[in-house]
């Protein structure tokens, strides 16, 4: 009885990641991928390039500094 319990969560688990677009499994699936694409299409923008590049490292700092020691 317990596994045919734990055979209905695994489905229902399977159920809740679905996602809405490609885009969106791309995300999740390959972030790193994503950020490379995306810096991509910022290299093509030269005036927004050093902003964005700030706007991204600043965001990593704050990542990094708000982890636990």
């Amino acid at each position: 009885m317990g596994s045919r319990i734990n055979g209905q969560i695994k489905r229902e688990n399977k159920k809740d990641t679905f996602y809405s677009s490609l885009e969106e499994w791309e995300a999740e699936t390959f972030p790193k991928l994503t950020k490379k694409r995306e810096r991509k299409l910022l290299e093509r923008k030269p005036d927004s390039l050093g902003v964005a590049i700030a706007n991204e490292i600043l965001s990593e700092i704050r990542v990094e500094l708000s982890k636990p020691c």
